[in-house]
């Protein structure tokens, strides 16, 4: 069970890490966030939530639990276009199809203004079934 008890931090790093190194080159000054903050994010901002994970895989004894339903939500905010927020969500699509999570909410862009300016921003959401041994 120590798998998952650490299953978003894992996610999160691998997430940061892959679109990070294909992101960087383009944009240097992006940022990722797991916990919301009151702070202004740089831009532009790559935030990671993982929603409650559903037991799944339970055996007659239902002593332990031999796997989880995981589901993560990402939200990637600029200040600059809707093309930038674009190609950024869609690396991190990459990233989580990479460690075969599915896409259960394509891409949703929302235009939201925030003290005169405006935020471009997408919203995905991915999940997988892990079982207690899986390696991601």
């Amino acid at each position: 069970m120590q798998v998952f008890s650490r299953l978003g931090s894992t996610v999160y790093t691998i997430l940061k890490t892959k679109v990070k190194k294909a992101m960087i080159d383009t944009y240097p000054s992006i940022s990722f966030s797991d916990e919301p903050s009151d702070k202004d994010p740089s831009f532009p901002n790559v935030f990671f939530q993982q929603l409650q994970p559903v037991e799944t895989g339970q055996d007659l004894e239902r002593r332990k639990i031999n796997g989880v339903l995981d589901t993560v939500q990402i939200t990637v905010t600029t200040n600059t276009s809707k093309a930038d927020a674009n190609k950024v969500v869609w690396a991190c699509v990459d990233a989580l199809k990479d460690i075969m999570y599915d896409v259960v909410g394509m891409p949703m862009y929302e235009l939201r203004t925030r003290e005169n300016s405006k935020v471009h921003t997408y919203n995905i959401r991915a999940r997988r079934n892990i079982a207690e041994n899986d390696i991601l």
